[in-house]
């Protein structure tokens, strides 16, 4: 008997579960992964664990989601020259909101000057290539 589809999870599959694609995959789940799709729970194939045909093989459940449908709307940077870090340069205060549906939701890093900068370097290529298409 093979494992659960679900990433991590030992228990044998007892019931199976398809996507809502065009290609109308099936996975198969153990029986209280199964109970919370249905009851719900929010799920996805994982595209980066890929079957002998190319499809997804694993699915992502609970805390595998958590960046799977953030979307970043903004950042704000904070530099506070009165403290020093332990690169003996200012504290810079990086931080990026992301939405999830209707909720917002903060991540703060504390990163050095050197990070920063390459991280705004990342932004503008990015921000460029987001333009071309």
């Amino acid at each position: 008997m093979s494992d659960c589809a679900v990433l991590r999870c030992p228990n044998p599959v007892e019931d199976v579960v398809a996507d809502n694609s065009t290609r109308h995959r099936e996975y198969g789940v153990c029986a209280l992964h199964a109970e919370a799709i249905r009851d719900g729970a929010e799920w996805r194939p994982d595209a980066d664990q890929v079957s002998r045909d190319r499809s997804p093989a694993v699915i992502l459940m609970g805390d595998d989601l958590t960046a799977g449908n953030l979307r970043f709307s903004g950042y704000r940077c904070e530099t506070n020259m009165l403290s020093i870090g332990s690169s003996e340069g200012p504290i810079h205060r990086l931080t990026m909101i992301a939405d999830r549906g209707s909720e917002k939701e903060e991540f703060t890093f504390e990163i050095t000057a050197t990070q920063l900068g390459r991280i705004s370097r990342d932004f503008a290529r990015y921000d460029k290539r987001s333009d071309d298409q």
